[in-house]
């Protein structure tokens, strides 16, 4: 999700807020400016992902019904400096559609530099569109330097800036407001815990199934944006036309745990269950967009498919060696590059209903990279299948 901070994009220090922590900003937008090898890296990641997302996109009934649905207008794009919102911008103009693009940095898919959470700005740039892609937020990275104060501001009272425009919304969540408490002593007992769109969901749950010290989210980042969904659903139900897709690790830079593994194996050990691609995640947002009258007030999980059938009761052991038993080859492929499978396997997102509502294909999935890696080894080649949108994965022969 996009970069955005207090006025300014400074973060605010505050002793009030207890995840605030001294030292070097770590959110990708203060990465990339540090970093020139990272910083080319997601360049050359977005634009390659923007145009075979729209490649991919451009000739489908979902683009004849978004044309429709648009009338010529713009899109609203918020967060459009971000990496995801950056790429979204991108993919728009290959596809031939207008789009304003609104962030609190300026860039090259920046076309004003605006603050989501001033109600007036947002209303004077949404006033010649027709829809909008609120990709703008505080994520996880921000927590350590920005304050709670201002995941307020950009994750809650942007969202309801956005949504009182009154046009047809996707609003891009996270995943990660579903880790709780609760999520993570499951896990630490060795369970597999399988979440869909039905978690995070308390309007839904029972006085005495919704227990907030277990299973509110964790974090400032989950509790706005958990805030910011209510919203969203509040609308929907008065009638808005509003989508929300929940959005997994997908930065090119992301490692939260700690690990031996090279990037490249975690990336790919993510594929099951916990990370998709960036052309992925736009060609979902463009079919949710052209769609949200139908999937109004829905939630979605986007995430590269589960590769195996749903086992409820399995542990996070058994569902691994499960992996090993169903996919023998990936072991060897794996051990070619150095790689590790997972011994366990403790969280896996269900994209399911995305996949069938939005008629969603992903593209980067770990049977993909397996099918790449196993070319690869049949023509002789030695380095690692790469995992980023740089690399065509093959599509599943017919037949």
């Amino acid at each position: 999700m996009a970069t955005l901070g207090a006025p300014g994009g400074q973060p605010q220090p505050a002793t009030d807020d207890p995840e605030l922590r001294d030292g070097p900003r770590c959110d990708l937008h203060s990465l990339r400016a540090r970093d020139p090898a990272l910083d080319s890296l997601c360049d050359e990641i977005q634009r390659s992902a923007a145009t075979r997302a729209a490649a991919g996109f451009v000739d489908t009934p979902d683009m004849a019904a978004l044309r429709k649905a648009l009338c010529e207008k713009s899109v609203l794009l918020t967060g459009s400096a971000g990496y995801l919102g950056a790429a979204l911008h991108m993919t728009l103009q290959k596809l031939g559609v207008a789009v304003v693009g609104v962030d609190v940095v300026p860039g090259a898919t920046v076309d004003e530099v605006v603050d989501v959470a001033d109600p007036d700005a947002i209303k004077r740039c949404g006033q010649p569109c027709g829809a909008v892609f609120h990709c703008a937020a505080l994520h996880a990275p921000h927590a350590l330097s920005w304050h709670a104060r201002e995941f307020e501001a950009a994750n809650v009272t942007g969202t309801a800036n956005v949504l009182a425009l009154g046009l047809p919304t996707v609003h891009t969540s996270t995943t990660s407001l579903t880790i709780t408490p609760r999520v993570k002593a499951r896990e630490k007992a060795g369970e597999l815990v399988w979440l869909d769109e039905s978690a995070q969901r308390p309007e839904r749950a029972g006085a005495d199934a919704y227990d907030p010290p277990l299973d509110a989210p964790r974090n400032k980042y989950g509790r706005t944006k958990a805030q910011g969904e209510q919203r969203c659903l509040a609308a929907a139900r008065d009638g808005a036309e509003v989508v929300i897709l929940r959005a997994p690790r997908f930065f090119p830079e992301d490692v939260i745990e700690e690990t031996s593994l090279t990037l490249p194996n975690i990336k790919a050990n993510e594929l099951l269950g916990r990370r998709c691609a960036l052309v992925d995640l736009i060609d979902a947002h463009l079919r949710a967009l052209a769609r949200v009258r139908d999937v109004r007030g829905a939630v979605f999980t986007l995430v590269a498919p589960w590769p195996l059938e749903r086992h409820p009761g399995t542990s996070a052991h058994e569902v691994a060696a499960l992996l090993r038993e169903r996919h023998p080859h990936a072991e060897r492929l794996y051990a070619r590059h150095g790689w590790r499978l997972p011994d366990a396997i403790t969280r896996v997102y269900d994209s399911k209903a995305a996949i069938e509502a939005l008629g969603w294909q992903p593209l980067v999935t770990f049977e993909a990279l397996l099918r790449l890696m196993e070319q690869r080894e049949q023509e002789g080649l030695d380095e690692p299948a790469s995992l980023d949108e740089r690399e065509q994965p093959r599509k599943q022969p017919k037949g």
